[in-house]
């Protein structure tokens, strides 16, 4: 199944692509539970599908490099795939896409913050 990716630089920019995702529910076999109460649920519980939320919960939550880096992630509804360590990839519907980051938690800040592409699937494999 195929869905647009878009990345956007904080209201600057926006470039679109087509990329292959492969669709994984959060009843999936990838599903982690992730306790409640961290630093990543927080931010991801401000993320209401408005663009305005989604910078206030990167400006609150990213540490100083995340937010110089200008990406704001897009969509509402987020879904935990997999937790690996202080990292959680996760999914947000946006319109009808799926748009699907990873981040990364250290020292109570969003260390990293990116879109997730599986390579293989990019790859044709």
């Amino acid at each position: 199944m195929k869905y647009n990716r878009i990345i956007a630089m904080l209201g600057i920019m926006a470039l679109s692509f087509s990329a292959s995702v492969t669709t994984v529910s959060a009843a999936g076999p990838f599903s982690v539970n992730v306790p409640a109460g961290t630093v990543i649920d927080q931010f991801l519980a401000m993320l209401d599908g408005t663009e305005e939320a989604a910078g206030a919960a990167i400006k609150k939550y990213g540490s100083a490099d995340v937010i110089a880096n200008g990406m704001i992630p897009f969509g509402k509804n987020p879904k935990k795939v997999l937790t690996e360590d202080n990292c959680v990839r996760f999914s947000l519907e946006w319109d009808d896409q799926v748009n699907v980051y990873e981040v990364c938690e250290k020292d109570g800040k969003i260390s990293y913050f990116d879109w997730y592409f599986d390579e293989s699937e990019e790859q044709g494999e």
